[in-house]
């Protein structure tokens, strides 16, 4: 299976290991060593802090280290040398590996947008931190995430301790930023809405829901070459790209929610 970090693992750590200056250390200690999964989560957090050229190498030598990947690793590695090849700005080469993932919903369209003359992608993504969630805190650590985004920070503890009970009814969710003077709207999520709020300078929530659950996450960015929004789940700090039709589960129920404080900064588009 394709290697992941865990969920209990603190990715803010790796961050300040990163900028911290180990880093070099770290990879000059990986070429001694011959496990291919340490190798791609070396290369998933390069990638992440958009350290592409490094990344690139580091998925390349997974590749070299595991020669008996299987279908799935194999396909899951495709996807990541798309990913940060397309970063690079090398379309080809990137069109290339998006056509071995084998993916018609979201690698295949993307293969094909990447051959098109000339390419006119255009990625955006708000900096929003990363919040990892307790157990069945996924509001309260996406709200906790937006509210810092704000720089009117939220404790997620304190925020699960109000509107939490073995999940968060979103009545209670949104009925407490109210209560505190946020502007609270819902709405249908569509590409149009996603990138004006974006452009607006505004994340959003998304949750998708099936019979049994759901899970709230954040829309930070979005990028045109791929027609994806930049989806941050708080249990998986990495941003993924997805489709705005594809953001739904089996119910094909999902809603999304954006909130911003009364007095946002000049310039935010705080109308709806």
């Amino acid at each position: 299976m394709a290697p992941r970090t865990s969920k209990k693992h603190d990715c803010a750590a790796d961050r300040r290991f990163v900028r911290h200056g180990d880093f070099a250390e770290n990879s000059s200690g990986n070429r001694r060593l011959e496990s291919g999964p340490v190798v791609a989560q070396l290369a998933t957090l390069q990638d992440e802090l958009k350290h592409h050229h490094d990344a690139r190498r580091n998925f390349e030598r997974y590749a070299e280290l595991s020669p008996l990947l299987e279908k799935g690793p194999r396909r899951w590695l495709a996807g990541r040398l798309a990913d940060v090849t397309y970063y690079l700005g090398r379309y080809a080469e990137a069109a290339e590996y998006a056509r071995q993932v084998e993916d018609p919903v979201l690698y295949g369209p993307f293969a094909k947008q990447l051959v098109q003359e000339p390419f006119l992608g255009k990625r955006v993504k708000l900096e929003v931190d990363f919040v990892r969630q307790h157990h069945q805190t996924c509001v309260p650590a996406t709200l906790a995430a937006l509210t810092r985004y704000w720089k009117q920070p939220v404790d997620q503890r304190e925020l699960a301790h109000d509107i939490c009970y073995n999940g968060t009814p979103d009545h209670r969710a949104r009925a407490w930023f109210e209560q505190h003077g946020w502007l609270v709207r819902e709405f249908s999520v569509t590409w149009d809405s996603a990138v004006a709020l974006i452009d607006g300078g505004i994340p959003f929530t998304l949750t998708t829901a099936d019979p049994g659950s759901a899970h709230m996450q954040e829309d930070i960015g979005y990028d045109t070459g791929r027609r994806t929004l930049l989806i941050r789940d708080p249990s998986w700090s990495w941003s993924e790209p997805r489709r705005p039709s594809a953001a739904r589960c089996s119910t094909k129920s999902a809603t999304t929610c954006t909130v911003c404080p009364r007095n946002a900064p000049p310039g935010t588009k705080t109308t709806w």
